[in-house]
């Protein structure tokens, strides 16, 4: 255990606690604002919270004397070590940044999220694993409140793919983000809903906890998010693999066989996908469409234009691969590496605008 001056939280631990619980109760209801005056976008009002997190955090740090126990595995754990690696290299690649105001404010927003979502919660709840558990509660309850809303929306439509996109706006920008957030939550429920004994759930909150996941699950799949679809799967093959008692390497030597086998049978692999014409966006698309256009890499524009944009990222690390262009300024950056042949409907021509939904 490493004694450091760090702050005192006994003084504070109600109003940031209850600052913590509103800021996550508040995420998934959050919208974004801009402020044309200040060319500014903001998230609000999560962002209001986790800013009010972070300067006091640094309070706590430089005008509080009393110590605090910090873990020193957690100060060297590979996990805090690569923050700290990332964040390190954020700060460099914004010094040289071709576009330094755009990387000024996104580092200070990364090393907020940072401050508040790592380490700050981590000092305030590593006492308890419950807290960590009524987190993810509180959050996945708002979640699914905030699916009933989409439900609704995406009910005008008739829940087909097409009016899946935005259906999630103004709370998410598109399904794919609304989607991820689902990918990241409905795990745990369904951990809480297996194992309601363990964590100690009695059937009041169980039955809670069941129909908030019965609404998370619905609106996965209406997501129409492939990705978040397959994230599901794997999790639950790797919650299998856990359950059987496999370790750590068995997961090395599982990923290890996986590209083994890719690379052995690379050209079959690449023959097949570019023979795939499975298209995921047509009319009337559903399942079978969604699943098997994932290798379509010749007319189904979902994948083309991430090709498109994977191509312009690489093209622009050749030109910049040490220091990059600077946190943030991708969307304003990579439209010149586009090339014509690589494009698609969906390709931008002009950065994304503030307080806009569309590209």
């Amino acid at each position: 255990m490493l004694e450091l001056n760090k702050p005192n939280f006994s003084k504070f631990k109600f109003e940031t606690n209850s600052l913590i619980g509103l800021m996550i109760i508040c995420l998934p209801f959050s919208v974004k604002l801009f402020f044309p005056g200040i060319n500014t976008e903001i998230i609000y009002p999560s962002e209001l919270f986790v800013g009010l997190l972070a300067v006091l955090f640094f309070f706590n740090v430089f005008f509080n004397n009393t110590k605090v126990s910090i873990d020193k595995a957690f100060l060297m754990h590979p996990i805090t070590l690569l923050v700290l690696l990332y964040s390190t290299i954020n700060l460099f690649s914004s010094a040289f940044s071709t576009m330094p105001l755009v990387s000024f404010k996104a580092l200070t927003v990364k090393y907020c999220y940072i401050i508040v979502f790592y380490f700050y919660l981590h000092i305030l709840l590593k006492s308890s694993v419950n807290s960590f558990l009524e987190m993810f509660k509180m959050y996945g309850y708002s979640l699914a409140a905030v699916s009933v809303y989409i439900i609704i929306s995406q009910s005008h439509s008739g829940f087909n793919r097409p009016g899946s996109g935005f259906v999630s706006y103004p709370f998410y920008n598109d399904h794919t983000i609304y989607s991820a957030a689902l990918a990241f939550i409905i795990p745990t429920f369904l951990s809480i809903s297996f194992l309601s004994k363990t964590f100690q759930i009695n059937k009041a909150k169980l039955i809670i906890v069941l129909v908030s996941l019965l609404l998370l699950i619905f609106n996965l799949y209406f997501s129409f998010c492939r990705a978040a679809w397959i994230s599901i799967l794997i999790c639950f093959i790797f919650y299998l693999l856990i359950l059987i008692g496999a370790r750590f390497y068995t997961f090395l030597v599982l990923i290890f066989s996986i590209i083994c086998v890719a690379l052995f049978c690379f050209n079959s692999i690449a023959s097949n996908f570019k023979s795939n014409k499975i298209d995921s966006n047509k009319d009337g698309a559903g399942l079978y469409e969604q699943v098997f256009s994932l290798t379509n890499i010749s007319n189904d524009v979902s994948n083309t234009e991430r090709l498109n944009r994977w191509s312009c990222s690489w093209r622009m690390f050749l030109d910049k691969p040490i220091l990059g262009f600077g946190p943030g300024t991708y969307q304003f950056q990579y439209l010149k590496y586009q090339l014509p042949n690589e494009t698609t409907y969906l390709s931008s021509s002009k950065p994304f605008q503030p307080g806009s939904t569309t590209y």
